[in-house]
Formats: structure tokens, C-alpha cells, sequence
């Protein structure tokens, strides 16, 4: 049996991405930055669905910034990282039909579905000051609880 979940975000930024599960084939995610597929060796598959611009320009004190922006880089990303769980959260209850109530991480930056089959999460990243503000999808076998604990 194969079942493919279709997540169409409407958001003006925001992809559309199918999921597409088998009971003896590899789970396929299409959409977003990368196309990914979940099979036996594959443990976790990723894709970026929303990144911020970099901050390098603003971190030196350069680029279109304002000087209020450019005195306070923090609340720009802070910023920045309040838009990405806007739309994490958005995405959550436009996926929340397919896919039932989401879970919730302590820290509010990681929404997840427990399925039969494996786990689905939406996640608000930034790897690095420098680095832009990310909305992730990432899959993994059920159960997985490597994102952390939900509340």
C-alpha cells in the first residue's frame, strides 16, 4: 500500500511537498530545497523549506539594514526567527488534516507527528549567527526522538 500525503502550503514563500509512504519501499519527500528519500539505511532525511537571508552583511555593519537594525543584529535575528515559527506554526495546522495534532518541543521551535510509519517534524534552526534562520522538515523512523522531548 502506498499513501502520499500532500502538504500544500500556501504560504507566498511556502512549497508545496508530497510524502509518499510504502509498506516495502523506500518513504520519498518531494519539495522543498532537495528532493529526499527515507529508506532502510537512511536514518534522516531533511529539507530546508524557509531560510532567512544571511547575516554576514549585517554582522559587519554593512547591507540594507537600518542603523536601529544595524545597533542591534540580535533583535533582527531574533526577528527573523519569530517570522520562521510564524510560518512553522502555519504549516503545522495546514499539515495538522493530513497528518492529525502535532507535538510540541518544550522550546517551541519544533512541531512533530508520531506516525506508524515514522516521524514527521517542522523545525526552526539557525546553525550559526552568520547563518540564515531556517524552517526544516525532517523525517525520521517512528518514535525517533532525536529532535527532543515534546510537552
Amino acid at each position: 500500500m502506498i499513501a502520499t500525503l500532500n502538504l500544500p502550503w500556501k504560504e507566498a514563500i511556502g512549497p508545496e511537498c508530497q510524502l509518499y509512504i510504502a509498506d516495502d519501499l523506500p518513504l520519498a519527500l518531494l519539495g522543498g530545497e532537495d528532493d529526499a528519500a527515507l529508506g532502510p539505511r537512511l536514518e534522516v532525511a531533511m529539507t530546508t523549506l524557509y531560510a532567512s537571508e544571511l547575516f554576514f552583511d549585517l554582522l559587519s555593519g554593512e547591507g540594507d539594514y537600518s542603523p536601529e537594525d544595524l545597533d542591534d543584529h540580535y533583535a533582527v535575528m531574533e526577528r527573523r526567527s519569530e517570522e520562521a515559527r510564524t510560518l512553522m506554526h502555519a504549516w503545522a495546522q495546514e499539515a495538522s488534516p493530513a497528518l492529525g495534532s502535532p507535538l510540541l518541543s518544550a522550546d517551541r521551535d519544533t512541531v512533530r507527528w508520531d506516525l506508524p510509519q515514522l516521524s514527521v517534524a517542522l523545525r526552526v534552526t539557525q546553525e550559526d549567527k552568520e547563518l540564515p534562520v531556517e524552517v526544516q522538515l525532517i523525517l525520521t523512523p517512528p518514535a525517533d526522538d532525536r529532535l527532543g522531548p515534546t510537552v
